[in-house]
């Protein structure tokens, strides 16, 4: 599968680019793009010629009907290619291995084959999709290579590849799918490929039967050919939908209902548009469109963070406006807390200028001309909150202090509070080199940890859990992770599930301070449970090597952790790619490590099946392969007697998955981040795990971290960061980020973390999470099924219908009211 040596897997957690024969390739199925439009050169069809054998179909129907094909592939390693004939299909190209071997490829000379039997070569540049439609026989392997060579290029080339994955366990006629769209150096006349049909070869006569080439614009096409796209087999039955459906109609909503009607200013602004939307909503500046939602009402539980966006725009350039809410106050003179965030643009989102980042508003802002900005109200209540409606005037003033804009917003307070300890524990690193690294240079010296303190308290009132406590010693200089008795506040809290007791890296798994941590904790089982060893990062091999994660290291870290632990560990081990281990397929990576394992953590798209991937190429199903389903249960099963025997299970993303499947990407519609937690609830994964919150760029200046790279493929924005870096002045004046480090000449400026959208959406998904759980308690196990598939099916089936996900968690928490 190899062209060059083997690159070391990526910090930030994706698949390695070229990697050595005893490791698995990154394998995927990506996006496709709308291509341009322009002139779609006509297929060519071969001319018959009388004495000559039949050719190819077309040149974008590539078919071997000549006995003389199996010549026109050549430069074989370990694999020979026969022109033979197939009971059903007629006369086919049959690749074999001639013994086993690391890299089984062969070379087709596409360009040859077209001149000779006197065809054009298709345009890379406007088929984008190449299909091979395959049948295989005794493959050990499903992951299947192609080096494409198009326009100057005429061999293979490091870095010019392309993955995908085939059903070795299906004997019948089935179609391998690489997905070319924006891939480097696919453009010009198609030349020809080399075929690694395989990763590897367990032995000789591991074949596959090639019956034709197809060269498609895009996936819709693939998906047509296919027959995907049809009848969704996670979709609920006809009687469990009409039991959704009086479900979620016998929910009466107690809260009061309240008028749209528009209020006027004292001296309302008619330049001005004032608007409301869901908190989970991204409206670009450009639009300007209001939502005719003249008010709002927040529905929410008690111990809850919920809240509503309102937005502006003017036809004119306004400067020096304020906006001013009053407290949400009851009948009976109770308030709730809240504060009101402004959005930051980041300019270069697809094109668009997209908020993020959520900075609490303070003095006055401007307002462009024919552009909207966007404001974020977010309410807190305590488990103490009276339930029921609470109402807010807002207003908007002009520079001269004169109202201009006038709305109210209502909360509505559910008779029911959500748990201190959230049922979806969310972990994720939070870098102390960063933070303090984006702080002026003298906040280090001196500063106790406070930074990181602060840091540290504002994920946890987001539902988020870092890696490591306040007051903890995470570096591997020091033999006792626990030197600080002040760790135990928050050992203690109810909020903090989960920590890593040793920090993160191997070089913190020592004998010394897995001993101390386990003596420190012992104190209180409370403490114990929330100990969560993670010394091992994505293993890609088995055995030991000193380059690269590997298994053999989680399997003896583990033990150790285990001879000092005993039952009481629990040891969490993130998997992005997994790989047969025996040519049986009864073996691969997760029961590798099976006996030291207790907290799986693989990728979200583990958790779909050949069959979904069938119906849907656009998903990604490459490192858990047919064979393995059939022979060990499909990824869910497995996971789900993992459950049964006491473990937990875990998921996470980063830059992949691909869309459709979700991330937390900045460009996502922000709904689907909410919607990510619902998948959570609906596969019964008990935690979501995320590779650092702070993992800034570019000096620490707020950017949209752009990362995208057509050879795997990703286009993500925002990964890794969930907070950015702001600081106050001693009078609480905000600054942001490193750009205004030369104003800041003195000692007085604090670190202040500053939240964003996607992190406002994952705690509001982890109270969702909550939300399920209770219903479940009250109304029966599978009960938040049948309302989480109303708008999500799969991990690749949702939709992104704001209203429709509003009404659904309304019906929820009115639900839960009732029977509270």
């Amino acid at each position: 599968m190899t062209v060059e040596p083997a690159t070391a897997e990526p910090a930030t957690g994706e698949p390695a680019t070229n990697v050595p024969a005893t490791q698995v390739p990154a394998t995927n199925v990506p996006t496709p793009t709308k291509v341009p439009a322009t002139a779609t050169p006509k297929p060519t069809t071969a001319a018959p010629t009388p004495t000559a054998e039949p050719g190819p179909d077309s040149n974008i129907r590539v078919t071997f009907k000549s006995s003389k094909a199996a010549t026109y592939f050549t430069g074989g390693n370990a694999v020979k290619a026969e022109s033979v004939t197939d009971a059903d299909y007629g006369r086919v190209i049959k690749l074999s291995t001639t013994s086993a071997t690391n890299d089984p490829f062969i070379s087709f000379n596409y360009k040859k084959y077209m001149t000779d039997y006197g065809l054009t070569q298709a345009s890379a540049s406007t088929y984008k999709v190449v299909v091979m439609k395959i049948k295989q026989e005794k493959c050990s392997s499903t992951q299947s290579e192609i080096f494409y060579m198009a326009g100057n290029m005429v061999g293979a080339t490091p870095g010019y590849s392309k993955t995908s994955v085939f059903d070795n366990s299906d004997p019948d006629w089935q179609y391998v799918i690489y997905d070319l769209t924006n891939s480097t150096g696919w453009s010009g006349n198609i030349n020809g490929f080399r075929f690694d049909y395989m990763y590897t070869a367990q032995a000789a006569g591991e074949s596959i039967y090639i019956g034709e080439l197809i060269f498609a614009k895009n996936l819709d096409e693939v998906v047509e050919l296919l027959g995907g796209g049809g009848a969704d087999a996670h979709a609920l039955s006809a009687a469990d939908q009409q039991r959704a459906e009086q479900l979620i109609n016998s929910a009466s909503d107690p809260a009061p209902s309240v008028s749209n009607k528009k209020l006027n200013a004292a001296h309302e602004d008619s330049d001005i548009s004032l608007w409301f939307n869901h908190p989970y909503v991204k409206t670009p500046e450009a639009s300007t469109k209001s939502t005719g939602l003249n008010t709002y009402q927040i529905r929410m539980a008690k111990n809850e963070i919920e809240g509503v966006q309102f937005l502006l725009a003017s036809t004119k350039a306004k400067t020096g406006l304020t906006a001013e809410l009053t407290p949400f106050t009851d009948a009976s003179g109770n308030t709730l807390r809240h504060v009101i965030c402004y959005g930051y643009y980041f300019d270069d989102v697809e094109g668009q200028s997209i908020v993020d980042p959520i900075p609490e508003l303070e003095g006055s802002f401007d307002l462009k001309a024919n552009k909207s900005k966007t404001f974020l109200i977010k309410v807190y209540t305590e488990k103490t909150t009276k339930a029921g409606q609470y109402s807010a005037t807002l207003t908007i003033k002009d520079s001269a202090g004169r109202e201009i804009k006038k709305a109210k917003v209502y909360v509505y307070v559910w008779n029911f509070a959500l748990p201190d300890a959230c049922s979806c524990k969310i972990q994720a690193d939070l870098s102390w080199w960063n933070i303090y690294s984006a702080n002026p240079p003298w906040t280090y010296y001196g500063d106790d940890g406070v930074a990181y303190e602060r840091y540290y308290e504002y994920l946890l009132e987001n539902k988020v859990n870092a890696y490591n406590l306040p007051y903890m010693d995470s570096s591997a200089d020091n033999a006792n992770p626990f030197p600080d008795p002040r760790v135990n506040k928050y050992l203690n809290d109810p909020r903090v599930q989960c920590f890593n007791p040793v920090g993160f890296g191997t070089d913190r798994v020592t004998q010394a301070r897995v001993q101390n941590a386990y003596n420190y904790l012992k104190q209180n089982p409370e403490w114990l449970a929330k100990a969560y060893f993670y010394p091992v990062d994505e293993p890609i091999v088995v055995k030991h090597n000193s380059q690269i994660h590997n298994l053999e290291d989680l399997v003896n870290l583990g033990n150790m952790i285990k001879s000092i632990w005993g039952n009481n560990y629990k040891l969490i081990a993130p998997m992005h790619i997994n790989q047969a281990l025996n040519s049986s397929s009864t073996e691969d990576f997760f029961s590798y490590v099976a006996g030291v394992v207790n907290v799986w953590c693989p990728k979200t798209y583990f958790f779909n099946t050949m069959a979904d991937y069938k119906n849907n190429p656009k998903l990604m199903f490459q490192y858990y392969t047919a064979m393995l389903e059939k022979n060990l249960g499909t990824f869910v099963d497995r996971m789900a007697a993992e459950q049964a025997g006491g473990d937990e299970v875990w998921w996470y993303v980063t830059r992949f998955p691909h869309h459709p499947e979700i991330t937390l990407s900045i460009s996502d519609p922000e709904v689907e981040h909410r919607i990510l937690f619902w998948q959570q609830k609906l596969y019964n994964v008990d935690g979501f795990l995320y590779y650092l919150v702070n993992d800034w760029w570019l000096d620490y200046i707020w950017t949209s971290k752009h990362e995208t790279d057509n050879s795997y493929p990703y286009n993500v924005y925002g990964n890794g960061v969930l907070v950015y870096n702001g600081f106050k002045d001693a009078n609480g004046d905000f600054y942001i980020s490193r750009e205004h480090f030369d104003e800041m000449d003195d000692h007085s400026f604090t670190a202040y973390p500053v939240g964003c959208l996607r992190l406002e959406s994952v705690r509001d998904g982890a109270e969702d999470y909550d939300y399920f759980t209770i219903l479940d308690q009250l109304y029966g196990e599978g009960t938040s099924d049948l309302i989480i598939k109303q708008i999500t099916t799969s991990l690749g089936n949702y939709s992104d219908d704001d209203e429709l996900f509003n009404s659904l968690r309304i019906a929820v928490g009115n639900l839960i009211a009732a029977r509270s």
